[in-house]
């Protein structure tokens, strides 16, 4: 069947009430492949911390993170099964599973961006054009990206070139209670959840665990750009919060019982 075109899918769509978007890499890779591009963040990372996980790129013929972390999570769950005494290269395999998630985390951070003035105005203005086919109809929108370009996008709204675009931007994320003066927000919970319109599915640079609440940094907060937050973050030793797990029966029935419409995939 041939690749329907985004204009296609549009079209086709028109007859529900509202759409829904899930990005991916390409996405990024569609602002600034020089940075994005999972083969750009393989030569800029650094594995001299463990130099047998970057074997495993070339056993699988690939550069792509997630992929040769899902290798090294399923070999160390099935080795037992065929080495008796395996328990220190199920160890490492662990050890070297999580320190990938870590060199991505720090390769995105340490050549993203620093502001959002580094890209260009119609870049953003072209985005929040696309992305008002599903933000500005009532639809919702899932990244599986850890950048912060669609997050600029979203609060990039000061028009330049004409009428604004009015884009929802709910993630869940607002106050918290107990501390509401704090130089960040948290997640909300199952209230958040239910009005949320903008879906971080596999963490990002901006989403930091502490353990008893998820936080969302933010400019507007602590007047210090995003980047430069992940970045000491980081250097503390405290990583943005990285999701590479999950399967589809986890997620579809409830989500598409929840959001209905029409879906679209890029």
């Amino acid at each position: 069947m041939p690749l329907m075109t985004f204009e296609a899918a549009i079209a086709d769509s028109a007859a529900f009430n509202k759409r829904h978007l899930l990005l991916g890499n390409g996405f990024s890779i569609a602002c600034r492949a020089d940075i994005f591009h999972y083969g750009s963040l393989f030569a800029q990372a650094d594995f001299s911390g463990c130099p047998e996980a970057e074997q495993v790129f070339a056993s699988l013929g690939t550069q792509d993170f997630e992929a040769a972390i899902r290798a090294l999570e399923n070999a160390a769950l099935i080795l037992p099964a065929y080495v008796a005494d395996g328990a220190g290269a199920i160890a490492k395999m662990q050890e070297h599973a999580s320190a990938l998630k870590e060199i991505l985390i720090q390769t995105i951070a340490g050549n993203h961006p620093g502001v959002p003035p580094e890209i260009d105005d119609a870049k953003f203005w072209a985005c929040r054009t696309f992305l008002s086919h599903f933000l500005a109809t009532g639809g919702q929108v899932f990244t599986l990206n850890y950048d912060l370009l669609l997050y600029w996008t979203l609060m990039h709204d000061d028009n330049p070139f004409g009428a604004p675009i009015e884009l929802a931007k709910n993630d869940g994320f607002g106050n918290d209670e107990d501390d509401p003066d704090a130089d960040y927000v948290v997640w909300q919970g199952e209230v958040g959840a239910h009005d949320a319109r903008v879906h971080f599915l596999h963490g990002a640079l901006h989403l930091f665990d502490s353990g008893s609440e998820l936080k969302k940094y933010t400019w507007v907060r602590k007047g210090v750009p995003l980047v430069e937050q992940a970045r000491a973050a980081i250097d503390a030793n405290a990583y943005p919060l990285f999701v590479a797990e999950g399967t589809s029966p986890a997620y579809s029935p409830r989500w598409a019982e929840r959001v209905g419409g029409s879906g679209i995939s890029l």
